[in-house]
C-alpha cells in the first residue's frame, strides 16, 4: 500500500469504530421519545366489569372524554379472567386523566372457523351465496359497543379510582 492508501484506511477505520461506538451508545442508553408530558397528570382506575352479577372476561373498555372533559385522552381497558382491568391511555396501565367519560365496551366470542379458500370456491360454483365468514359475536347488548346508546359514564376524581364498577345487564 503507497502512504496515501494508508492514510485514508486508518481514517476509514476511525470513522468506522467511532460510527460503532455511537450505535452501542444509543442501544445501552436507549434512544426512545420522551415521556409525553400529559402522562404526569394521570391518575389510578381500575376496578372491575360484570354483566348479570358475573365477571365479563376479554372486554374491551374504552372511556371517552365527556365534553366537558375537554382536555382527557382517550382511555382503554381489558378485562381478565375475574373481570378485572387496568386504564390504559399512554403506555400500559399507566392510569386515566380525571373527570367525566363515557364508557363503551366491546366483548366478542369466537363461535368457530372462517370458511376455508375452497368452500368459498364451491359456494361460488354452486351459486351459493356467500358467508361473509364472520365468526363471533356479541356476548352483551351491541347497545353497549357505541358512545351515542352505551348508556354508560364514569367519573373519574382526582386522585384516581381503585375500585371503578362498570355493571352490565344483558336484556
Amino acid at each position: 500500500m503507497t502512504l496515501i492508501q494508508n492514510i485514508l484506511f486508518g481514517i476509514h477505520r476511525r470513522c468506522f469504530s467511532i460510527a460503532l461506538l455511537v450505535v452501542c451508545f444509543f442501544l445501552l442508553t436507549g434512544c426512545g421519545s420522551p415521556k409525553n408530558p400529559r402522562a404526569k397528570d394521570l391518575v389510578p382506575g381500575t376496578g372491575n366489569i360484570t354483566v348479570n352479577g358475573e365477571p365479563l372476561i376479554g372486554a374491551m373498555i374504552s372511556f371517552i372524554p365527556a365534553e366537558d372533559n375537554q382536555f382527557a385522552t382517550q382511555s382503554v381497558a381489558m378485562s381478565d379472567v375475574k373481570g378485572y382491568f387496568e386504564a390504559t391511555t399512554f403506555t400500559s396501565s399507566d392510569g386515566i386523566h380525571p373527570g367525566n367519560y363515557i364508557v363503551t365496551v366491546i366483548c366478542d366470542e369466537d363461535t368457530g372457523p372462517r370458511p376455508s379458500a375452497e368452500a368459498i370456491a364451491e359456494m361460488e360454483a354452486q351459486g351459493k351465496p356467500i358467508s361473509s365468514g364472520d365468526t363471533t359475536r356479541s356476548q352483551i347488548p351491541v347497545r353497549y359497543n357505541s358512545p351515542q346508546t352505551s348508556g354508560l359514564t364514569l367519573e373519574i376524581p382526582p386522585k384516581g379510582h381503585r375500585r371503578l364498577s362498570i355493571a352490565l345487564e344483558s336484556k
